[in-house]
């Protein structure tokens, strides 16, 4: 499972678009994605990450990813991103940023809740 890249666990989802197979690709080939992006709050920013998996949440599809500007895992919805950048640079896995310990985190972040 943690080489699947796609994780849609429960449910049936909508037609993915075009970002969806590009931020799969960009997991496969470990491709960092630099991008534009709109929080919550709508607030803008730019953002490099290193993509670890797409993921369907009921409604939603989301990249977790190990974020090079807050240098911790994020979740990026994928309707919430623009122009994404595929970038020629690969990423190795590091001790602490990988799939797995992406998950950790998201088990640990769901107790604190």
């Amino acid at each position: 499972m943690s080489k699947a890249a796609l994780f849609a666990p429960g449910r049936s989802s909508r037609a993915a678009d075009t970002r969806l197979g590009t931020l799969r690709g960009a997991v496969r080939a470990r491709h960092k994605v630099a991008f534009a992006y709109r929080d919550h709050a709508d607030q803008p920013t730019t953002r490099t990450v290193q993509p670890l998996g797409v993921f369907y949440w009921t409604d939603v599809w989301s990249l977790g990813a190990w974020c090079e500007l807050r240098e911790g895992f994020r979740n990026f919805r994928i309707d919430r991103m623009q122009d994404i950048d595929v970038r020629a640079d690969v990423f190795e896995p590091q001790p602490g940023r990988t799939l797995r310990d992406f998950f950790r985190h998201c088990e640990e972040e769901s107790r604190r809740h």
